[in-house]
């Protein structure tokens, strides 16, 4: 597995409409059932994030194509449901384009001690 060698991965806060909301990328993991997997550097990640942020409220989004709209309404939920929100990527690809969008058009920063 490609993140087995990981302790953490990392977390960061976007700033949107003034708010700062926690957010992880990953890419999608399923099991034999097709039910998602989080690996356990991905759980841990959260674990800390939830600890971190006091947010006990986990929001899964799948990006399986970028869509600049399905971003911004995550971002407004994911604040009225004081949640954390975690982008699941169908490639590497999208995972990589979906930070590379959000380093040029929000404030990102890097979520301390995760």
């Amino acid at each position: 597995m490609l993140v087995s060698n990981l302790e953490y991965i990392p977390a960061y806060y976007i700033e949107y409409c003034g708010k700062k909301i926690p957010f992880l990328v990953s890419l999608l993991f399923v099991d034999d059932n097709k039910q998602i997997k989080l690996p356990p550097v991905v759980e841990k990640s959260i674990n800390k994030v939830c600890d971190i942020t006091c947010r006990e409220t986990l929001a899964y989004i799948k990006i399986s194509e970028f869509n600049k709209q399905k971003l911004e309404h995550c971002f407004f939920e994911s604040d009225k449901n004081n949640a954390i929100l975690l982008f699941l990527c169908f490639t590497v690809e999208l995972a990589e384009n979906l930070m590379c969008y959000f380093k040029e058009n929000y404030t990102i920063t890097l979520i301390k001690n995760v």
